[in-house]
């Protein structure tokens, strides 16, 4: 008899996607307010609409499944370098990952990825805080001494994942 693999925790949530562009930088919220904007843009002006997708987040990675087609995006955590929620739309968030196979030229600039949420950004970007926190203390002792990883939008990160990943 086959042992059953356990199964992994994770949580999905429904949203459009905005696209992905390449960036100079691997942080900062400037950098992934500008990247909004142009894609924003890009979308107006070409007429096209946002895709829909379900956003699935687990401890390794966030896997974005498009709805029209079986185009997935995989964004492993420790290619992530930084999450962002738009301060002017609470509903729309992005991400810089290090990993970009999709794109054609394979460039070694990060990609910001955005995305539009049915429900409110904190409720996905908590969680990946809270796995960076976890995952990265080391890297990111610094920035928890700090409080800057800590609390998201005066909410106080858990850094425990069972309550993170049980809603």
């Amino acid at each position: 008899m086959l042992a059953e693999e356990p199964q992994k925790a994770s949580f999905s949530m429904k949203g459009k996607f905005y696209g992905f562009i390449e960036v100079g930088e691997e942080r900062g919220d400037n950098v992934c307010a500008s990247g909004l904007t142009l894609l924003k843009m890009r979308t107006s002006l070409s007429k096209s609409h946002k895709k829909k997708v379900t956003i699935t987040v687990s401890e390794e990675e966030i896997l974005v499944s498009f709805h029209e087609s079986e185009q997935k995006l995989q964004h492993p955590i420790e290619d992530i370098s930084f999450v962002w929620i738009d301060p002017t739309d609470p509903y729309s968030w992005g991400l810089i990952s290090k990993t970009n196979d999709h794109c054609l030229d394979h460039s070694t600039n990060p990609i910001f990825y955005a995305y539009k949420m049915e429900k409110k950004a904190l409720k996905i970007v908590q969680p990946l805080y809270a796995l960076h926190v976890i995952r990265f203390k080391d890297r990111n002792q610094d920035d928890c001494k700090e409080g800057k990883l800590i609390e998201i939008e005066g909410e106080r990160v858990d850094d425990d994942l069972t309550k993170v990943f049980t809603h």
